[in-house]
């Protein structure tokens, strides 16, 4: 419950988990491993923005991104938690998984 509530306070803050406080920053820094993020054009969580905000927080970090719209996939949405939905079972999740395998 305590981590459902601080993902909630992060959520509602313009600095999402920043707003925890400014030593958090660093953290990110650390962080060297190779990342894949996906955005969707639709996802009104997270909008391109918030993510070109997250990615930088990773300055350190090798990162993908890859960013579809709903056309894209041949649907009419997909939103902030889409792709865990079983319809992207041949699309979105064998590529994240090769990606997985690859690093």
């Amino acid at each position: 419950m305590a981590l459902a509530l601080s993902w909630r306070k992060w959520g509602l803050a313009p600095d999402y988990i920043l707003s925890h406080g400014p030593q958090v920053l660093p953290g990110f820094k650390k962080i060297t491993a190779p990342m894949l993020f996906y955005s969707f054009s639709d996802d009104t969580f997270a909008p391109p923005r918030a993510v070109e905000e997250l990615k930088g927080w990773y300055a350190n970090a090798t990162i993908e991104h890859r960013h579809f719209q709903p056309q894209d996939l041949g649907v009419k949405q997909i939103g902030h938690f889409g792709f865990f939905k079983s319809r992207y079972n041949e699309s979105l999740w064998p590529q994240a998984a090769r990606w997985l395998e690859e690093h």
